[in-house]
């Protein structure tokens, strides 16, 4: 390899495998990853489980963080070397926190976790909050984020107020997040525990007072439809139709709701919105 003189092990014995195997295209790959690369999949592909294929790994990682094949073999190297997990966790928390639409890491993470919790392990779910604040404070709408942590959520049964009152925090900064208000639902309505009236009210006037803040965020509008949807007979005594007809002249989500409930709405709707008028005067007709 060009960096064997940095290198804590030898190579010598391995014949590194070309990476142009019939291409559509030349890619220009520089020296150094031709012999990394081609190095690592020669000792991938006879299951090498060293110390120095883990090394090795972390280079290739360090140029092409998106190689899902080299995470999938580096987690074997990990269970299969009887590594720790929590040290393997803190080594690629700053892989993403500098690659942060990478998704491949939170797989890998959740791989580690399981592998760590198998036959009784105890893992604190708790110590992957301060990572996934950190990504989202640099985009509160990575949705690789979001659907880790609402794997944390379900794996860890973390439906806890606190949880709530995290997502509430989260939607006070950022009204029109969409991935924020998924996450409410999910963590609200998707456990698999009954739902009660009471639940159900609160999230519909939490969904109201988010309404009235911003009529035309579709997104407070969509939870809404999904609470209605799911729970009618437990929302409130005023149809949803009800309450879109006060934001009709503000708002093109309320007309869309009063559209479903009057079709005659859909002429409005191509007006406001001509953009998709053809889309509007399709569910204007009759299936």
């Amino acid at each position: 390899m060009s960096s064997e003189e940095e290198s804590p092990y030898s190579f010598d014995d391995v014949t590194p495998q070309p990476l142009d195997a019939s291409p559509v295209c030349n890619i220009m790959y520089s020296d150094e990853y031709r012999a990394e690369v081609g190095t690592l999949l020669a000792l991938m592909n006879r299951h090498e489980i060293s110390e120095r294929a883990l090394w090795l790994t972390e280079q290739v990682l360090d140029q092409l963080a998106s190689h899902y094949s080299v995470w999938i073999y580096r987690f074997d190297l990990v269970k299969g070397l009887n590594k720790s997990i929590v040290d393997e966790l803190e080594w690629c928390e700053q892989i993403a926190l500098d690659n942060e639409k990478n998704y491949q890491i939170w797989n890998y993470r959740q791989l580690l976790i399981e592998h760590a919790t198998k036959d009784g392990g105890e893992f604190s779910a708790k110590r992957e909050l301060p990572l996934i604040s950190a990504m989202l404070d640099a985009d509160c709408k990575n949705h690789h984020v979001w659907s880790y942590r609402w794997w944390l959520v379900r794996r860890f049964k973390l439906d806890t107020p606190e949880e709530l009152e995290w997502v509430s925090s989260m939607l006070a900064q950022d009204l029109r997040n969409n991935s924020a208000w998924s996450h409410r639902y999910s963590v609200v309505f998707s456990m698999g525990g009954a739902i009660s009236d009471d639940v159900v009210r609160r999230e519909i006037d939490y969904t109201e007072k988010a309404i009235a803040q911003c009529p035309q965020n579709p997104s407070s509008w969509n939870y809404l439809r999904g609470i209605y949807r799911k729970y009618g007979a437990q929302c409130s005594s005023r149809p949803l139709h009800q309450l879109a007809d006060g934001y009709r002249d503000v708002s093109l989500p309320a007309l869309e709701v009063l559209a479903e409930h009057d079709p005659s709405y859909y002429s409005r709707l191509a007006e406001v919105d001509p953009i998709r008028r053809h889309y509007w005067a399709a569910l204007s007709q009759p299936c």
